[in-house]
């Protein structure tokens, strides 16, 4: 099997399957080891072991430091990187250390939070 890789095209040796060749395109996210996936205008995710994590059922998925947000029409959804929903007002969420983030709210300022998601 090959692969394309840097734009050279680059013998795979023990390939392994994780999810079928149906998308149109397949970005992978190293940070958080999940797959965003479309087809057909529409988005997903999924893990490295082939389970959903998101349908593919979003017009837009993006990836800001630990969190993924997804939307669907004018509505926009937060979910942490195991693909649960989130009730946040933070889109972009990036662990500095063991007890803050930088996070980036929906109007786009920065802020430094604690493990439970208040200012600093």
């Amino acid at each position: 099997m090959f692969a394309i890789c840097f734009g050279y095209l680059v013998p795979f040796f023990n390939p392994v399957f994780i999810i079928d060749n149906y998308f149109d395109a397949i970005e992978y996210n190293e940070n958080n080891k999940i797959l965003i996936v479309s087809k057909a205008d529409a988005y997903g995710v999924y893990d490295l072991d082939g389970n959903v994590l998101l349908p593919l059922d979003y017009d837009s998925v993006l990836v800001g430091g630990e969190r993924i947000v997804a939307t669907k029409g004018t509505e926009t959804l937060i979910f942490n990187s195991k693909g649960d929903k989130l009730d946040t007002g933070y889109t972009s969420y990036t662990k500095a250390n063991d007890n803050n983030a930088v996070a980036i709210d929906q109007e786009g300022n920065y802020n430094i939070i604690d493990k439970n998601e208040k200012k600093l």
